[in-house]
């Protein structure tokens, strides 16, 4: 049964895991200490596959986790390797939930690692996020202080909800950061101009290529108000496209391609923030026109090949007709025709649908 005492100690180390700003299974660790003393212990995660990996250890010297980390650890009877499988839901694993006292007393693991770190009894605080195994903390109880207590197993059942709630946070920010990260790199090395919108349309990420065309485009010295203020001189001049898998806007300025999608991303709030990706591509006739895709995807003839090509060149009708040797009206029907394949009402969503 716990004291008064007792719980005015979890609220403290609830408040010190949940102030952590960073270094969470060291802070966990720590902050155990309060409630186990000086006891052995240490944290792991899991991989894909649920395995423990990547352990932290206090309490435990680093000869015996790199021995651990190199051999021991298949002989680790906690370990999912070797725990039985109906006990990887169970909050609290305690040895005599795996096997009796007498097979764990003649177990490598207790022999070979336990005892040698003067350590008897030991449970593990399995870590979930519904059914999901996220991590698990082990603790160790030297053998001088006996087994471990009903309160002692109370306040690890409280504890291992504090930590698996936390660590749960902890690995979805680190996705996201993760996510975001990979987002930002990719924009940077993606060939075109690319500016990412929240609601409001307020700029929240861009490229240097937007920044380089937006400058090419207005002359104006690079601000977050040029960004910002983008949106707004194209909604004007913007047609809606609603091709293919996404719906969006487009339109072109100068020499300039501009298309806007919209996406959605969840949020913690179990609701969805709008965000828009503009991308931007300039038309420097350097365009390479894979015309196995157009003969493949949108069933367009050779013919109907070379004068997409052409378009993409900014060539007018009449242009048209003089390279290909064909009249006006000939190149008329041919775009006509094209337009129908590409599902398309005008020359800006054939390069939209070529180029992006």
């Amino acid at each position: 049964m716990l004291t008064q005492r007792d719980y005015k100690m979890l609220m403290d180390l609830q408040s010190r895991i949940y102030s952590s700003k960073d270094g969470l299974r060291i802070t966990v660790l720590q902050a155990l200490q309060d409630a186990y003393k000086d006891y052995p212990m240490a944290f792991f995660l899991t991989d894909e596959n649920s395995q423990y990996i990547n352990p932290v250890s206090i309490h435990i010297n680093n000869g015996m986790m790199k021995t651990y980390n190199d051999y021991y650890y298949k002989t680790d009877i906690f370990h999912t390797y070797s725990i039985p499988k109906g006990l990887l839901s169970k909050n609290i694993v305690h040895i005599t939930d795996i096997m009796s006292q007498y097979e764990y007393e003649n177990s490598i693991f207790y022999n070979h690692i336990l005892s040698t770190m003067g350590v008897y009894d030991e449970i593990a605080l399995q870590l979930h996020d519904n059914n999901k195994l996220l991590g698990v903390v082990g603790i160790m109880k030297p053998k001088s202080c006996g087994s471990f207590s009903l309160a002692e197993l109370e306040k690890a059942d409280i504890l291992r909800d504090i930590i698996s709630r936390r660590l749960k946070e902890c690995l979805d920010s680190a996705k996201v950061q993760q996510e975001n990260n990979l987002i930002v790199d990719s924009m940077e090395k993606a060939p075109i101009g690319i500016v990412v919108y929240d609601s409001k349309l307020i700029a929240v990420h861009f490229n240097q290529i937007a920044v380089q065309f937006i400058k090419e485009l207005w002359g104006e010295d690079f601000g977050l108000d040029s960004i910002n203020g983008l949106m707004t001189r194209l909604s004007e001049k913007m047609c809606f496209n609603a091709s293919n898998s996404q719906s969006s806007l487009m339109t072109s300025i100068q020499n300039f391609y501009f298309k806007v999608v919209p996406f959605v991303i969840p949020n913690p709030n179990c609701d969805f923030n709008i965000f828009y990706s503009l991308y931007i591509i300039k038309n420097d006739n350097s365009y390479y026109i894979d015309q196995k895709v157009l003969k493949t995807v949108y069933n367009l003839t050779g013919r109907e090949c070379d004068i997409v090509f052409m378009i993409s060149q900014g060539y007018s009708n009449n242009r048209i007709a003089e390279e290909l040797f064909i009249s006006p009206h000939t190149v008329k029907t041919h775009i006509q025709n094209v337009f129908k394949k590409m599902d398309s009402r005008s020359r800006t969503e054939i390069l939209h649908k070529i180029i992006l």
